[in-house]
């Protein structure tokens, strides 16, 4: 019992190092994965050393289990070409396996959103990159007056996954001319204005970064604690790309969202704004209940006049 509370000080010690940094190196990852694990390796020596991705997505199964469900077939030619860079190998061999996975349990997750398009029409890959990138550019001048590159500008940022708070995940696709070694980037909207820093450095690639947060969790300014994660071993595909149909590039100058361009140009009504400003994939209600509402508003009433 002892040595656990040692090695969960020792990579509490180390999180709040990483912390104060707003970064996540290699060096720092070794060092939580062996405080965190010193005689069971073989997993991450797999991750972090191996350049099989086979061999590494067969680690990744071991921790998480196998995939819930079967996966939509990516067209990853297609879909590199529209983007205009390749992609990290993990990243495919994952996705190839695993579709649209929720990564963690109910108090924290990263969710993948890959290409493909959900049955309801809510979901499209293009349309989510187009809006991720977009508000992504916007937002984070409330915090900071530096600006952060996306693609399609050369070396931009490439989203490619939520957590559950709604935080994006990109990856920094200037670092590197090797897809495999792009670090990771996150933008928190979790942080009160002109608190924090929204933008979190991860300087290790997608699969490493997967596998540090289920063993020791990372630096996270948004998070309970300054902690995203550990995240719980769990794996399934998420709502509502659950069911999902292949995704297939939209011809050379049509719109992104279809749906949006009709809604704008020919739509009315609720159905117009909904397409406009599409409702939360996954609605958060909040803690509170009706009853508990309305007893606030009982108490801060105020009494009609005469009486």
């Amino acid at each position: 019992m002892q040595a656990a509370v040692g090695v969960c000080n020792q990579c509490e010690d180390l999180v709040a190092e990483a912390d104060e940094r707003h970064l996540l190196d290699r060096a720092w990852l070794t060092r939580a994965i062996t405080a965190a694990e010193p005689s069971r390796v073989s997993v991450g020596d797999v991750i972090l050393g191996s350049k099989d991705h086979s061999a590494r997505i067969t680690a990744f199964t071991g921790l998480v289990g196998p995939p819930p469900g079967p996966a939509p077939a990516v067209d990853w030619a297609a879909v590199e070409g529209r983007l205009g860079t390749p992609l990290p190998g993990d990243y495919k061999a994952l996705v190839s396996a695993y579709g649209a996975a929720e990564i963690g349990g109910p108090g924290a997750a990263i969710r993948l959103h890959p290409p493909c398009v959900s049955t309801d029409g809510r979901f499209e890959y293009a349309a989510w990159i187009v809006e991720t990138h977009r508000h992504s550019a916007i937002r984070p001048g409330m915090f900071t007056a530096r600006r952060r590159p996306f693609l399609p500008e050369e070396g931009g940022l490439l989203a490619f996954a939520t957590t559950r708070s709604g935080d994006h995940l990109f990856w920094n696709t200037g670092a590197s001319d090797d897809p495999d070694e792009w670090p990771v980037r996150l933008m928190t909207t979790n942080v009160a204005v002109g608190v924090s820093e929204p933008w979190v450095d991860y300087e290790v690639p997608f699969l490493e970064l997967v596998f540090t947060l289920l063993r020791t969790g990372v630096p996270h300014p948004g998070e309970p604690g300054g902690l995203l994660g550990p995240l719980s071993p769990q794996i399934r595909i998420w709502p509502p790309p659950a069911g999902a149909a292949p995704w297939s590039p939209p011809p050379e100058g049509t719109a992104v969202d279809a749906r949006q361009h009709a809604a704008l140009t020919e739509g009315s009504g609720l159905d117009a704004v909904t397409a406009l400003v599409p409702p939360p994939l996954e609605p958060y209600l909040g803690e509170g209940t009706s009853t508990g509402t309305r007893s606030a508003g009982a108490r801060t009433a105020r009494p009609r006049h005469g009486a």
